[in-house]
């Protein structure tokens, strides 16, 4: 099979998290300030999160570039070149949820799982499906949950 190139939004969780979480302490405090009613207080946390989100994805981005094809699957992410021989993964689990995709290799010597996720909040399209079906035609086990 020919050589295939896929280009994934993925973000970089954990400064992801870290910038929602800080966040909504950044407006909790904001909103003790005022000596307003608590339902007021929780309503404009309450509105400050998708703003929240919005701002922790743009801050969290970290496209990558999938290349696969017989012999092993490369991934360039955040400037690094990470190679992956297609003989060493045992399989690839992809965990569907409501803002992106959760891309988990599993390899055959039990080495910590390696995790991508792939955005869909505040992107275009990318070529997460394509890459799926990219696994399957080099004959790559995926799970999808």
């Amino acid at each position: 099979m020919e050589h295939s190139t896929y280009h994934i939004y993925t973000l970089h969780r954990e400064r992801f998290i870290l910038c929602v979480l800080l966040g909504v302490f950044f407006a909790a405090f904001l909103a003790s300030q005022f000596n307003t009613s608590e339902v007021y207080k929780i309503i404009t946390i309450l509105f400050c999160l998708p703003v929240l989100l919005f701002l922790s994805i743009t801050l969290s981005k970290n496209p990558s570039v999938w290349q696969i094809d017989n012999t092993q699957l490369t991934i360039v992410v955040a400037g690094r070149k990470i190679i992956y021989q297609r003989d060493d993964i045992a399989k690839i689990q992809i965990s569907t949820r409501s803002g992106g995709t959760l891309i988990t290799l599993h390899f055959n010597n039990k080495n910590h799982p390696k995790r991508y996720w792939s955005n869909k909040l505040f992107q275009k399209q990318d070529d997460t499906k394509e890459l799926i079906e990219a696994f399957e035609q080099h004959d790559i086990p995926v799970l999808m949950q």
